[in-house]
């Protein structure tokens, strides 16, 4: 199917329709974690997939976005993973990344009408570090938790850039890719101090010291979209 000039695929036992308000329906969803969408998004350094709000998260419903990267040996892996769920424990909905598909460095970033509001650079230098769901690598739930005493919804978009660093002979020398979501404005809470943002997200960095390592570089090829108790993911637009 082709939605927003888009191929999507279903995955698993996902039904895939396109309703009255040209918004693309994401059914049929169980709870094996393995049903839900795939979106073609190779060839674009940036790409923004819009959602309705998704209510069951509040009630023990997950929401999982993997990005499968693609380089130009015509190899193919997991780039990013990240997860919603509710914890009981803080009464928040928590946004997880998966630890062992961080950058070595990376940055956490909250953003408010486009302005920043926080930048906290973070060290992943641990050489095998686990693959485990946490709240942004080990920081505090709080800091990636959207207060479900306010909002109860997962209304969000999840936006990814790719930007490529090159010399002044043309050579690659790095790239970066930055992956965000707004539920809406909330609080979020870092090192005591809780601040208003209506963006977070994180950057992932990358240097490249031999030339011989580009062909070797993933670039966002699929998103995978899952779901866990939910009754369905409403994609209002891909742009």
């Amino acid at each position: 199917m082709i939605y927003n000039n888009f191929i999507v695929l279903p995955l698993g036992n996902a039904i895939l329709t396109v309703d009255a308000q040209n918004q693309l329906v994401v059914s049929n969803i169980g709870n094996s974690s393995n049903d839900g969408i795939s979106i073609d998004v190779a060839g674009k350094t940036n790409y923004q997939i819009n959602y309705d709000p998704i209510t069951e998260i509040a009630t023990g419903g997950s929401l999982k976005a993997s990005t499968i990267g693609k380089n130009s040996l015509n190899m193919v892996s997991t780039i990013d993973e990240q997860y919603v769920w509710h914890d009981l424990q803080s009464n928040l909905n928590v946004y997880g990344f998966n630890k062992g598909l961080l950058s070595k460095n990376f940055s956490i970033i909250g953003l408010l009408n486009g302005q920043t509001v926080f930048d906290v650079p973070v060290d992943n230098s641990d050489p095998n570090p686990p693959v485990v769901w946490i709240a942004v690598a080990g920081l505090a739930v709080a800091v990636v938790g959207l207060a479900v005493a306010i909002y109860n919804t997962v209304k969000t978009k999840r936006a990814t850039t790719v930007t490529t660093h090159y010399d002044i002979y043309g050579n690659i020398t790095g790239y970066d890719v930055s992956y965000y979501c707004d539920p809406i404005p909330f609080e979020i809470t870092f090192n005591n101090q809780t601040y208003i943002v209506d963006t977070f997200g994180i950057k992932k960095s990358y240097q490249i010291s031999n030339q011989l390592d580009v062909p070797k570089i993933y670039y966002p090829s699929n998103v995978f979209l899952t779901g866990s108790n939910i009754n369905q993911i409403v994609i209002t637009s891909i742009i």
